[in-house]
């Protein structure tokens, strides 16, 4: 027995010191690919360098496109007579229509502009103050083409400074603007509301966003409806009120007593009458609202199309005779680096933390088309440099770097109706700049 037991004691030990070594042999062994791994990425990322930088293996953006980054806007005849299509792509009696989308931040203009459009023209996120430029759109209905302006969120002087409800303005990345230059009409905010405002200038009708998604209004949504109804009676242009995110009307669980109640039975037929209730009691603080008189009131949801084709086919009546601006194929003016650009913003703002995707800066550097030996498009290859201010920020996107990477070579490939294949270089730049506004 005793010597049966020695036996067992001594398999025992070494069959424990195999499985230590060999769970050792497994770690080293996991540690070697993972270097490898590393080593193989490094040697990639030094060739793709080498490719761009040293040997210019790629086509500038510049010589892709040589009109982009000239300005849109012309005064002169002879330069907006060259710029518009030809008589005959046009039909005998055409129509147009200017229309400016305008609301608070993060109240749904953009995705309401891609949907009347049909196109990813303008960047969507949950993130307040991701445009900061107009963005025009174009659609075509029959004689009638229609050109949208979608322009940043609308924040009033009296609630700049609130950090709730104003645009993220210290994320931006620039020391030209401080929170006591914001309330004297300064600032980010401040300079994307100008734009809002001077749209209206341009524009024919507008189209007023409102979020219902909170199912009530608060003091800012009351003044912002009562300042845009005055500027447009004031300039005689129609205002057509649209209630976005329709398919979004949350129940405060935490203000009503029934929608906790509903909640906690899971009662949908009460939850469902609850969010009626709450809706009408929106429609009635809108209707309430003096001086507001819109000349219609469209229910919208972009998610399943409601009340979309219905605001077109309105929009489209008050059209006037007059030759179109752009081609009927056309969704948007933006040149392709440009669409790409706000592709990239979208995609930036939606994986990363606000704090970052606001405050780097994106540039399109090469644009480079690669063809099959019989000249047909195969490949899009198109290379950005992206500046951050801190090398946090750098070790931040690294980390998203992947995601980011993957979600905007598919959105770029459904756009473009290409294979395309995107690249980073990444930089620090210790001196402040701000986004184009």
């Amino acid at each position: 027995m005793r010597c049966s037991s020695t036996l067992r004691l001594g398999w025992a030990r070494s069959t424990g010191v195999r499985r230590l070594a060999s769970r050792d042999q497994w770690t080293e062994r996991v540690k070697d690919l993972v270097a490898a791994d590393k080593a193989v990425a490094t040697r990639h990322a030094d060739e793709h360098a080498a490719r761009i930088y040293r040997h210019k293996d790629y086509t500038p953006v510049e010589e892709a496109f040589p009109t982009l980054g000239q300005s849109k806007w012309v005064n002169s005849d002879a330069a907006v007579d060259a710029l518009l299509p030809p008589p005959e792509s046009q039909p005998e009696k055409p129509f147009n229509l200017r229309v400016a989308i305008l609301g608070p931040p993060n109240s749904g203009k953009s995705s309401l502009m891609n949907a009347l459009v049909t196109s990813r023209v303008s960047a969507v996120s949950g993130m307040p103050g991701t445009t900061s430029t107009w963005v025009r759109g174009v659609t075509t209905v029959h004689d009638t083409q229609i050109v949208f302006y979608d322009t940043p969120g609308i924040v009033l002087p009296a609630f700049a400074t609130n950090k709730r409800r104003a645009v993220p303005y210290a994320f931006l990345r620039t020391d030209a603007f401080k929170p006591s230059q914001v309330k004297s009409g300064g600032g980010p905010p401040a300079l994307w509301t100008r734009l809002a405002w001077e749209s209206l200038m341009e524009v024919d009708v507008c189209v007023l966003c409102h979020a219902v998604g909170l199912g009530f209004l608060e003091k800012e949504h009351v003044e912002l409806f009562q300042e845009v109804s005055t500027r447009c009676t004031s300039r005689r242009i129609p205002l057509i009120l649209a209630l976005t995110k329709c398919d979004k009307l949350a129940v405060d669980k935490q203000r009503s007593g029934a929608g906790r109640r509903a909640s906690s039975a899971n009662d949908s037929s009460n939850m469902a009458t609850l969010k009626k209730e709450m809706y009408f009691a929106l429609r009635g603080a809108i209707e309430s609202i003096k001086p507001f008189s819109p000349t219609a009131v469209f229910e919208t949801s972009v998610r399943t199309f409601q009340g979309v084709i219905p605001l077109k086919d309105h929009l489209a009546r008050h059209a006037s005779p007059g030759p179109w601006e752009f081609f009927r194929t056309q969704s948007t003016d933006l040149l392709p680096p440009e669409v790409a650009t706000q592709i990239a913003d979208e995609v930036f703002c939606c994986l990363l933390p606000g704090k970052i995707a606001l405050s780097c800066v994106k540039k399109i550097v090469g644009w480079t088309v690669r063809t099959f030996p019989d000249g047909r498009p195969s490949q899009l290859s198109i290379h950005i440099e992206v500046f951050f201010e801190r090398p946090t920020n750098m070790y931040t996107f690294f980390t998203h770097r992947r995601a980011i990477h993957e979600s905007l070579q598919l959105k770029l490939t459904r756009q473009f109706k290409r294979d395309v294949r995107v690249s980073f270089q990444e930089f620090i730049t210790p001196r402040p700049f701000a986004r184009p506004v």
